[in-house]
């Protein structure tokens, strides 16, 4: 789509299928396109597409009509599955430079239910958002009630049929406790931010400069109670950790105000983007699942394998190696003894009858070579005979035998 935004869900229901549920935005400098709505209207056979268009009409509660609105309503008309339902109230106040208008509205694709929409009135933005409720028709009949053992048994049905929706509909979870230093808001604040929102409403209804300055004084007051109301809930917290002198309070007081949270990054799992902690733990779950299972391939590769095990066995220790191993020992033996500087290494290991290093390594190479060529295992017995194809990586293991001079 190239004029609209959208990022749809689907739900599932038993009674009425899948229904998908759009998010959408328009920008008001294009006129949407009849393409980018049939693209959006083919996302899900039962649709709800919902946000603001910018599509002005006064079919669905607009002031006026812009080209949007236009073209919007020639496409309706030719679509007579979907059709478009916009609230009373206006969404989007202008502040004083324009009039107060409604710009959010709802698409509805083969929606056999009824919608209501409704201006949520909250936040300090001139754009609010619409609330869409869906009317679910009633799939029990009402009971015809005679006698007390009647009605008796309907409140009892009535009763059993909430707790079972109660409990098909809830998803039972863990919740972490965290003590909470704000505490329930003063009635009197309650009153006030009560008290703003009407004025909001009247201040975007009538757009007169008197409402919306008296709107703006209750945001002052609203917030300078709010303040008044945390910094007096802070005190008290800090006097209770100075009555409780225990330095475990105060450490974890320094460690609230010092660390920096910084929320998850929502991560890739197996079905796209998680976000929630339970999708991102389903989904390290399934990836270490997915990781640590058994090997189930059945085109193993005999000659690889028999390549490999001949080159890993076999290693050797070059010249240079062995010659800094020797240098090492000589410093150690001389420090110990203490010999002069003069005294030859040699005369030195010849005198303490020392085996010097490089000899018990070649030694030791000898033996393991001897002990190689009538081992039970006939990989073992021809890697004495292996002869290197790249000799610049894979030098002969014969090497360790070198005479050390």
């Amino acid at each position: 789509m190239q004029t609209i935004e959208a990022i749809a869900v689907g739900i599932r229901t038993e009674r009425y299928g899948e229904i998908t549920v759009a998010s959408c935005y328009h920008p008001p400098n294009r006129t949407v396109e009849i393409q980018d709505l049939e693209a959006l209207m083919a996302i899900g056979s039962a649709l709800i597409a919902i946000g603001d268009f910018n599509a002005k009409a006064l079919d669905w509660n607009c002031l006026t009509q812009s080209c949007s609105g236009a073209e919007l309503r020639r496409f309706l008309a030719n679509n007579n599955d979907v059709h478009a339902v916009g609230p009373e109230e206006p969404t989007y106040d202008g502040l004083g430079r324009t009039r107060p208008d409604v710009l959010d509205i709802a698409l509805l694709k083969a929606i056999a239910l009824q919608v209501q929409l409704e201006v949520v009135y909250e936040g300090s933005s001139n754009h609010s958002p619409i609330l869409l409720t869906a009317e679910m028709q009633r799939n029990t009949a009402l009971p015809r009630i005679e006698t007390v053992d009647e009605l008796e048994a309907a409140v009892m049905t009535l009763e059993t049929d909430i707790h079972t929706a109660e409990a098909r509909s809830t998803t039972e979870t863990v919740e972490i406790f965290r003590q909470d230093y704000v505490g329930e808001l003063p009635h009197a604040t309650k009153l006030l931010i009560r008290e703003r929102r009407s004025a909001r409403r009247r201040s975007i209804r009538t757009g007169d400069p008197v409402d919306r300055n008296a709107l703006n004084q209750l945001s002052r007051r609203v917030r300078a109670a709010l303040d008044e109301h945390f910094n007096e809930r802070w005190r008290k917290h800090t006097e209770e950790i100075n009555e409780g002198a225990h330095e475990r309070d105060f450490w974890k007081l320094q460690k609230i105000l010092r660390t920096q949270r910084k929320p998850i990054p929502p991560i890739h799992g197996e079905r796209g983007i998680v976000r929630t902690n339970s999708e991102k733990a389903e989904a390290f779950a399934n990836s270490f699942e997915l990781q640590c299972r058994e090997n189930q391939l059945d085109d193993e590769d005999e000659d690889h394998e028999e390549e490999v095990e001949r080159r890993v066995p076999w290693g050797h220790a070059c010249e240079t190696s062995l010659r800094k191993l020797q240098a090492v020992e000589n410093v150690a033996l001389r420090t110990a003894v203490g010999a002069p500087w003069f005294v030859r290494n040699r005369d030195l290991q010849r005198d303490l009858e020392w085996t010097p290093l490089r000899e018990v390594i070649r030694t030791k190479a000898t033996k393991a070579f001897e002990k190689a060529t009538v081992h039970t295992n006939p990989l073992v017995r021809e890697a004495v005979d292996y002869e290197a194809e790249d000799r610049t990586t894979h030098k002969r293991p014969k090497t360790q035998l070198r005479d050390p001079g």
